[in-house]
């Protein structure tokens, strides 16, 4: 068993249970400002394309977004057959952008029919129009979002902790450089908010978004807690998280069972 690695999952398991307020939102990483300077450049951030009631749009043709699971005020995306048709309509740099994003998540973003879109939306899944809209916007755009409770904000923002601290923890630990150490300050702070969010919203989206920053938050990118995040989407409502587990074991069939299982724990969320 990896020790190391167990004491790592165990530590930001417990610091997760002792939560009782609401997360505080993660601030971006080095590559922050590099974007927020891109964007600065090219202009403005664009805002998500919303149905037109009064242009006559039917609504068979919009799936509804629930409440408090709306990104930005978006009420609604498009309904799609699947996910590669809704994708389909993108081009260049835009479509490689949410092929990356549903290979980062195993292909839990797709969805083969319109039934499915609508479940995975009710469970709290982005949709393309949501992906598009966040990759757009600057850390502090979407911090200033996620400071008014927008939970898909939030979502959004782990989910680039997760892609920034990766990269340096595949190859080596964490520096005592001011840059690692803030990197690692938001990877803390990240795990803790993706355990609230677990917790709160009992999504099955924000058990694989944990269990992928688990992953990059240890040395080498050890993959247990991605295996032990499907465990919990199955419980939380995924049907479609045991054929995730199946073809993520086969491809990783020297996987520690003791670790899987104490990354499962780690994710889990508690009764209320």
């Amino acid at each position: 068993m990896r020790s190391e690695y167990l004491a790592l999952v165990m530590v930001l398991f417990l610091s997760t249970l002792g939560c009782t307020r609401s997360a505080d939102t993660t601030a971006g990483g080095p590559e922050s400002k590099s974007r927020e300077d891109e964007q600065s450049q090219t202009g403005p951030s664009k805002e998500i394309s919303k149905p037109l009631e009064n242009e006559g749009a039917r609504s068979e043709l919009w799936a509804a977004i629930p409440r408090g699971l709306q990104f930005n005020g978006l009420s609604a995306v498009e309904v799609s057959r699947s996910w590669e048709d809704r994708i389909s309509k993108y081009l260049g740099n835009e479509k490689s952008y949410l092929v990356a994003a549903n290979s980062r998540f195993h292909g839990a973003l797709g969805f083969q029919s319109e039934e499915e879109q609508a479940k995975l939306i009710e469970q709290g899944f982005p949709m393309p129009e949501e992906w598009q809209a966040a990759k757009n916007m600057s850390d502090s755009e979407l911090e200033r979002l996620a400071n008014g409770g927008d939970i898909k904000a939030q979502m959004f923002l782990i989910d680039r902790v997760s892609q920034q601290v990766a990269p340096i923890l595949a190859t080596r630990g964490f520096d005592q450089t001011p840059a690692d150490r803030e990197l690692y300050r938001q990877y803390v702070q990240a795990n803790t908010a993706a355990g609230i969010l677990v917790h709160s919203t009992r999504s099955p989206f924000a058990a694989y978004l944990q269990g992928i920053l688990l992953s990059a938050g240890t040395l080498g990118n050890q993959v247990e807690p991605i295996a032990g995040s499907f465990r919990v989407a199955r419980e939380l409502g995924d049907a479609r998280a045991d054929r995730f587990q199946s073809l993520f074991f086969r491809q990783h069939p020297n996987l520690d069972a003791g670790a899987v299982l104490a990354s499962y724990s780690a994710i889990k969320p508690g009764n209320d």
